[in-house]
């Protein structure tokens, strides 16, 4: 696994942490949702927009359809999410969450294992 590889996982990781943190914190519900997909929205869709000017790409009906019950699940997830903030341990969920980062030497000397590779002391060879 690249350095690279690495860093942007341990990105994700915090920036998933940090929202579940920050979802907890505000009590969550429709408005933390909205919000939270709003700010989104608004710093991926002009991504998306210079994507769609240089690469001009198209669409079928099929991929917008499920393009759209990508988002249905996704806001469904969402709400769920928060309803099980409030009503849940948020100790578990953080124990839950870091499981990934706990496993990550186990599944990188299982991909050694799986490619013919000796594992290294770095996590970065």
């Amino acid at each position: 696994m690249t350095s690279l590889a690495l860093g942007l996982i341990l990105i994700a990781a915090l920036l998933h942490a940090t929202w579940n943190l920050c979802a907890k914190r505000a009590g969550g519900g429709l408005p933390l949702v909205y919000l939270v997909g709003l700010v989104i929205n608004s710093l991926y869709v002009p991504v998306l927009l210079g994507y769609w000017h240089w690469n001009h790409p198209t669409l079928s009906r099929i991929q917008i359809a499920w393009i759209l019950g990508s988002g249905v699940l996704k806001t469904g997830y969402a709400l769920f999410l928060q309803r099980s903030y409030r009503a849940g341990d948020f100790p578990w969920s953080i124990r839950w969450h870091a499981e990934p980062v706990r496993s990550f030497p186990l599944l990188r000397r299982s991909y050694c294992w799986e490619n013919g590779r000796r594992p290294s002391p770095s996590p970065a060879a």
